[in-house]
């Protein structure tokens, strides 16, 4: 029996409350309902800002000042066991940015819910970057890219809602399962791609060449996962996608066609699930182009049938990329998001040189030949 044990500290996880773990928009919403019988009924997907956006859902904004809202919320479904669950494993602390009126109140109903967290382990505020800690969850833009730009969380994490969907370059979850994996993925990467036929999925920033792998892949007999999105077609573009409608889409979403989705540069992707699953039932290798949210989706479904992997290229020649195909305002969120997507690689299984696409292309044909 060894006399030696190795200590670990545990690793801090930042969790917001309020559309995260409690019911809060929605209550909003609700209360206005009532207060406005004669107007058509506002919900969450009308609120497409934080805070002041000059449209119809600042109507919402006076709620939050009022102890009704606090006094009606309850926890998402699966928020208790989720938090239990992070507990066994993590040191979790509690974010909350509520009106000094409610502090009081807020303590008492985390206790209520969240009993096994202990109240030194909340904090009340809304500067949120000042905290230091390795993952983070919140639903608010503003937060999250404090978070990342001040360089406080190693991993800030977004939670997908109406009004942060055009949030990008950020690792973002829809659901609580999709974090727990997340957190597993950034804990360990060591469960890369054991079985094959395998999807794999690459992930990169804009100018990286992705698009250009994938394409050498396919011309190696991959198979390229079919994509749905809302862009306009590109003369350029790796075949695969299929271009639909706002409201197609959405239909699609709906319906649960699809694995994951994500919002960039203003259009929607979409993976749908019976593309991945008969690629696989075929026999043949698949690749597909995501954010690194997709790849953490893939990995939560496929396991060891999936390897993500992190497109590196010459920055220099990632910025020429950039700089040739964007303008305007395109041109400046895709260099703002640059370095956010760079952090990526910390969150994917491989990591390769895409300086020369063909070489790229055998390298990872030949790793997969040994797994």
């Amino acid at each position: 029996m060894s006399l030696i044990t190795i200590n670990r500290p545990k690793k801090a996880v930042l969790l917001d409350v309020d559309g995260v773990l409690l019911e809060c928009t929605e209550i909003a919403c609700e209360m206005y309902n009532a207060d406005h019988p004669d107007e058509t009924p506002m919900t969450i997907e009308d609120v497409r800002g934080y805070g002041v956006t000059g449209t119809r859902s600042d109507g919402l904004l006076a709620y939050y000042d009022k102890q009704e809202l606090y006094e009606r919320q309850k926890p998402y479904k699966g928020a208790v066991e989720f938090v239990k669950t992070l507990a066994l494993k993590y040191d979790i602390y509690f974010l909350t940015a509520v009106p000094d009126h409610i502090v009081a109140y807020r303590a008492k109903q985390l206790k209520k819910f969240f009993p096994f967290v202990p109240k030194s382990n909340v904090f009340y505020g809304s500067v949120k970057e000042r905290f230091i800690a390795d993952f983070s969850l919140d639903d608010a833009p503003g937060h999250i890219l404090a978070q990342f730009e001040s360089g406080a969380v190693k991993h800030p994490v977004v939670m997908r809602r109406p009004w942060n969907e055009n949030l990008s370059g950020i690792m973002s979850v829809m659901n609580y399962d999709d974090y727990l994996m997340f957190l597993d993925m950034a804990d360990s990467l060591s469960d890369a791609a054991k079985i094959t036929p395998c999807v794999v999925a690459l992930v990169g920033p804009a100018g990286s060449n992705k698009g250009k792998l994938c394409g050498r892949l396919i011309a190696r007999g991959f198979e390229r996962v079919p994509s749905y999105t809302t862009s306009a077609e590109k003369a350029d573009e790796v075949a695969g996608y299929r271009h639909v409608s706002d409201e197609q889409f959405k239909k699609y979403m709906g319906e649960g066609v699809f694995i994951e989705t994500t919002c960039y540069a203003g259009n929607y992707y979409g993976i749908p699930k019976d593309g991945v699953e008969n690629l696989l039932k075929s026999g043949n290798n698949a690749v597909t182009v995501v954010d690194v949210c997709g790849a953490v989706a893939l990995k939560r479904i496929y396991g060891d049938q999936c390897l993500s992997v992190y497109v590196d290229r010459d920055y220099d020649a990632v910025l020429d990329d950039i700089l040739a195909k964007h303008e305007g305002s395109e041109l400046k969120n895709r260099l703002r998001w640059l370095s956010a997507e760079q952090k990526n690689r910390n969150l994917c299984e491989l990591s390769i040189i895409n300086d020369d696409s063909d070489l790229a292309a055998d390298e990872l044909v030949e790793y997969l030949k040994h797994i």
